[in-house]
């Protein structure tokens, strides 16, 4: 009820617009002690949304994306409120909010040639003089780090045999993530500053018997310099839906923060070769991983902030004023995996559905948006609730139809 409600709700999903959509039938507290005192794991769900995006689509490997994202809030004594820097905004500005850190899986298809992304869960992240006595402080990077490690943890039958890798952006690629996700055999695939230190293999020098063996080599150039000196060569990859020829050059090199190997791989645009903008530098601790697939995978991270914004903008995530530690915690969550639960219910039901049925209007469009699965998902409840309600009109399509469109047409 709570999720249909959620779905069917028109503007902000507070708690109060939830009650609304329903009959009355319940009392009203119930609405804010399911969020606030009903027990539930937002784990166990985020683990059965993975269960079901491998086997529906068939898996043999998992691509784990990280984010995180603010959300803005007003008043005091609300849970995980601080101030945290918007960088989103030009010029940067500080924001009095929830900063969230989100962990989803995404899925490359084929006939869309493009990632989509699955939110499974989120925690949020508090700065330590915003953390409760009984709260213990956590940076985003271990968050990431423990949250991987819960929802994997209780699927290790379900993802036997299949890689696990995890894409995220620069401010991810420290060295206190990828040392834990060294332990869990994770490589991930990020930016790499271009400020970064590279090294050669160690070479000892000829005699020497004692003393500690060389962890790193001689320094390799910076990576401009790498760039000025060319060898680049042209290679289409399909990136955002589109098939992109780029300049690209890669080598192998020590890195300390990852602790040993990466790959390093430069890019230049065919456009604008000569751009500092148009140069992206990226590295993988996958040594196995191609410079397409390394290329492929970094476009990967971009769906978690369209997820991110669908979420804000269509699903209500952060509109709840709620203030307990509990309900924001669930509340959070519930949003974004129903999210995800509903573009599994397209994708099993309504994945060969033609576009231009939906939209035709807009005949270049060759994917489906989140809206437009909300929006067919809506129209089917309604249908399902008229014709319960109004049980003579399910024999007359023309008639239901034209209540539908009605009630449509009233938001």
């Amino acid at each position: 009820m709570v999720a249909a409600a959620w779905i069917l709700a028109v503007g902000r999903r507070t708690i109060t617009g939830l009650i609304r959509q329903t009959d009355g039938r319940r009392h009203w507290t119930l609405w804010y002690k399911f969020f606030s005192a009903y027990r539930g794991s937002e784990l166990v769900v985020a683990q059965a949304i993975l269960s079901l995006v491998k086997d529906l689509f068939g898996l043999a490997r998992l691509v784990l994306v990280a984010d995180d994202t603010l959300t803005g809030k007003t008043g005091p004594m609300i849970f995980g409120c601080g101030w945290f820097a918007d960088h989103s905004a030009k010029p940067l500005r500080f924001l009095w909010g929830q900063n969230g850190v989100i962990l989803g899986i995404t899925v490359y298809l084929e006939e869309w040639k493009r990632w989509v992304c699955f939110p499974l869960i989120t925690r949020p992240y508090l700065r330590r003089q915003n953390c409760p006595k009984d709260w213990p402080f956590q940076t985003r990077l271990t968050l990431v780090a423990d949250m991987i490690q819960e929802v994997l943890g209780g699927l290790e039958k379900a993802i036997q045999g299949l890689s696990v890798i995890l894409v995220a952006d620069g401010a991810y690629a420290k060295k206190s993530l990828m040392a834990k996700l060294k332990k869990f055999s994770i490589p991930l695939v990020s930016r790499l500053p271009s400020t970064a230190t590279l090294y050669e293999a160690p070479v000892e020098p000829p005699g020497k018997k004692q003393g500690r063996r060389r962890t790193w080599g001689r320094n390799l150039p910076k990576l401009s310099q790498i760039v000025e000196a060319g060898g680049f060569t042209h290679l289409t990859v399909s990136m955002y839906g589109k098939d992109v020829t780029l300049w690209v050059k890669d080598f192998v090199a020590l890195w300390k923060p990852a602790g040993g190997w990466i790959r390093v791989v430069i890019t230049k645009s065919l456009v604008h070769p000569d751009r500092r903008r148009r140069i992206g530098y990226f590295f993988t601790t996958d040594l196995s991983l191609t410079p397409m697939e390394v290329i492929s995978l970094v476009s990967s991270r971009w769906p978690i902030e369209q997820a991110i914004r669908d979420g804000k903008q269509l699903m209500g995530f952060g509109d709840a004023q709620v203030r307990l530690r509990s309900s924001v915690l669930r509340l959070t969550n519930f949003g974004l995996q129903l999210q995800s639960l509903i573009g599994l219910w397209f994708f099993a039901h309504h994945r060969c559905r033609q576009l231009k049925v939906v939209a035709p209007w807009y005949p270049q469009k060759v994917e489906f948006s989140f809206g437009d699965m909300l929006a067919l998902l809506r129209r089917e409840m309604m249908n399902v609730r008229i014709s319960a309600l109004v049980g003579r009109l399910a024999a007359r399509p023309r008639i239901l139809r034209a209540v539908v469109k009605l009630l449509r047409m009233a938001g």
